[in-house]
């Protein structure tokens, strides 16, 4: 075993043990108290962050295993904001989690330099931008043109780190890719806004001038995956605004603006070819990629704009007569296998656009005619074709199809996705052609992890089919490591981290047992990885990481942490223990926070100020997010509602005199007559949501400054 292998088996332990530490906290185990929770948390961060220094003191060899447990800590914190949330019920999913989780991030990656810090700052940087437009406890209401203006500054945010690699002042093309995808998305969503009359139009016209813009200058650098992503964002936007003009300025002619835009930018692709090819030469090797990705961006617009013109058409001759789309769709087919393959765009686009209408059709009627002819085709194309694109579909196509026909025959869900999973995997072994072997790799992978799904009959079949896919993909990581084949590393590493990440809301196997299991998976591996350190641990050289070099800086980051997390805690800790107790009436919902777990999403009785309202009484505007002061008074039977005042800026809606019992409670207006509270939510163990329904009042802990912690629901 080599180096490679070491590095894999901590990089695998690593993983499993910060996935099993997320998992453990997000049940809500009630098997520790409060305080106890609160301790293990911040003990495992700091047993993290000892790690990293001790490695980088005594394991010099290995400078990766002291950045990759400093990494650890830094998401260790993340989990204890999390799991602070949870254990005093404040809001779930909160943008404001990461946010504070970002800072020391962010500070980490100045300090050190480190590219993962990095990216990891971008990442948790549009997590918060997520939640802050779309937060999981409340609603706001926000205007087109205040969401087109929100859009346009968080593009505007993404394109300056995608600057800032562009310029190569942070090495990190990973950090480029992601910042360059996120600002992409971002404009494309504003230019469905409709910020002001005309806005659509002027912003179509601008972001398409922006992508083309993009796309020259990727050109001239020679950008290849810059360049991909942007004739690929390109054909998703054509093809929405397709849709979105059509349906919005003249349905009725929908489906023939559709086949003349097909035609057109068919024709186009043609002269485009004749065009680029005049330039080709052998000193140029630039010039075939760019022929390649415009045909390819051209062929994705055509096929899909085609196929929604085609739908349209058999539907309104022949309603849902499955027999008449699934021909329509082999006419297309036909009419491509004449076409000459140096007309590649256009002989591609049809068949493409037969080969999703009839494959589509036979996938769901699973009509026995409809899926051999098509596999038969299918097998035809594959064999003959040139492109490696349409190859590959063709191969997924064949393994749908001859997949749905055992299914239909056998009524065998789980032997079907067996025995192709099986099928492909030796495929993948014996066969020499690389194509082959690589669909083979990507559709053995899909099958088993579909399979980890798989609601069996027997429980001791989906853990079966759970182990199964973990031991196929970690065997793949370590053959495409060992064979340093990038395509089958990132293959098996996108399809572990879907499977870690998706496996969270994956109801069949509970979040503590999936903890525990995924512990002892990260423990294991990371004692692998430890004797294999020990067998090759003669002639490597000795680094010095950024944790020896930067201590003293980490540290002080480091202690910043511990003193946030002891100030929230202190925080909540003196509002359970002086706040004054009251009860209030409530209304749950339940659903899983991304990182807490399970929750119930409240509202109370004093959620809803009626003065606020848009006819209500008062007239002074109170802007999204404001501070507002709303009065508690208790009821004859002891239950807690809206006093009808409230304070804005210090300044009462009608005069106040304090009378006793008067509970004084700050929340944040969130527009319309709403006020949240950041007690929206109460966090639960998993899986026990239906103990709380019915439950109408909750117990709450109001400290003097306003500030309040949820306690307990009652019945």
């Amino acid at each position: 075993m080599n180096n490679v292998s070491t590095k894999t088996s901590y990089l695998i332990g690593l993983v499993f043990l910060l996935s099993g530490i997320l998992y453990f906290f997000a049940s809500n185990w009630q098997g520790m108290e409060r305080s106890e929770k609160i301790l293990l948390s911040v003990g495992l961060m700091l047993l993290f962050y000892l790690t990293s220094f001790i490695v980088s003191k005594s394991i010099s060899r290995h400078v990766f295993l002291s950045h990759w447990t400093f990494l650890s800590g830094a998401t260790s914190f993340g989990i204890s904001i999390a799991l602070l949330g949870q254990v005093y019920n404040s809001h779930a999913d909160s943008y404001m989690l990461f946010i504070i989780w970002l800072i020391p991030v962010f500070l980490f990656s100045l300090i050190t330099g480190y590219q993962p810090f990095y990216v990891m700052s971008l990442i948790l940087l549009n997590l918060s931008i997520w939640f802050y437009l779309n937060p999981s406890s409340h609603t706001i209401y926000r205007t087109e043109g205040e969401m087109a203006l929100l859009f346009l500054g968080f593009a505007i945010l993404n394109l300056l780190v995608f600057l800032v690699t562009q310029k190569h002042w942070v090495a990190s093309k990973l950090l480029e890719y992601l910042s360059f995808l996120a600002a992409q998305g971002f404009l494309f969503t504003a230019t469905f806004l409709e910020f002001f009359p005309g806005f659509k139009i002027l912003s179509f016209l601008l972001y398409l001038g922006f992508l083309a813009a993009g796309f020259v200058y990727f050109k001239k650098k020679e950008e290849k995956v810059l360049l991909v992503f942007t004739c690929l964002i390109g054909a998703a936007f054509l093809f929405a605004e397709f849709i979105d003009f059509s349906f919005t300025y003249m349905p009725e002619l929908f489906y023939l603006l559709g086949f003349a835009i097909t035609v057109a930018l068919l024709a186009g692709s043609v002269f485009f070819v004749r065009w680029i090819s005049k330039y080709e030469s052998p000193d140029n090797k630039f010039i075939p990629f760019i022929k390649k990705i415009v045909t390819v961006t051209i062929t994705i617009v055509a096929s899909l704009i085609g196929m929604s013109s085609t739908l349209g058409v058999v539907f309104l001759a022949t309603g849902l007569l499955e027999n008449g789309i699934y021909m329509f769709g082999m006419v297309y087919i036909i009419i491509a296998l004449f076409v000459k393959e140096r007309i590649y765009t256009v002989k591609y686009t049809l068949l493409v656009i037969g080969f999703m209408i009839s494959g589509g059709t036979a996938i769901v009627s699973g009509e026995w005619w409809h899926v051999l002819i098509l596999a038969a085709v299918s097998l035809y194309v594959y064999l003959t074709v040139s492109s490696t694109i349409i190859r590959v579909f063709m191969y997924i196509l064949l393994n749908l199809l001859l997949l749905t026909e055992f299914v239909k025959v056998t009524d065998a869900v789980e032997e079907a996705l067996i025995i192709f999973a099986v099928l492909n995997i030796i495929c993948y072994l014996f066969t020499k052609n690389i194509l082959l072997k690589r669909s083979s790799y990507i559709v053995a992978l899909a099958l088993a992890f579909s399979l980890s799904f798989v609601d069996s009959s027997h429980q001791i079949f989906y853990y079966l089919y759970n182990a199964a896919f973990i031991v196929i993909a970690l065997a793949a990581l370590y053959r495409a490591n060992q064979k340093d084949d990038h395509f089958e590393r990132w293959g098996s590493g996108i399809f572990l981290t879907l499977y870690i990440g998706y496996k969270y809301y994956d109801m069949l196997w509970s979040l503590i047992h999936k903890s525990v299991t995924f512990t002892i998976i990260g423990i294991l591996f990371l004692t692998i990885a430890t004797y294999l350190d020990r067998a090759s641990d003669k002639g490597q050289e000795r680094k010095l990481s950024f944790v020896s070099r930067k201590a003293s800086l980490l540290i002080g980051v480091v202690l910043l942490q511990m003193a946030f997390l002891s100030v929230q805690v202190f925080k909540s800790e003196s509002i359970l223990k002086n706040g004054k107790e009251i009860t209030v009436s409530l209304v749950p919902v339940d659903p899983r926070s991304m990182l807490q777990g399970d929750y119930v999403i409240l509202r109370y009785s004093f959620s809803t100020i009626p003065e606020l309202s848009e006819n209500g009484e008062y007239s002074q505007e109170i802007p999204d997010g404001d501070v507002v002061s709303v009065l508690l008074r208790e009821n004859g039977n002891g239950i807690y509602q809206y006093g009808g005042n409230f304070a804005h800026d210090g300044k009462w809606m009608d005069p106040y005199e304090k009378q006793e019992g008067d509970v004084i409670i700050d929340g944040r207006y969130d527009a319309y007559n709403s006020v949240t509270y950041g007690i929206e939510n109460f966090f639960i163990p998993e899986g026990k949501g239906s103990e709380y329904e019915g439950r109408k009042f909750a117990e709450l802990k109001v400290g003097s400054n306003g500030d309040a912690i949820l306690t307990r629901l009652i019945r």
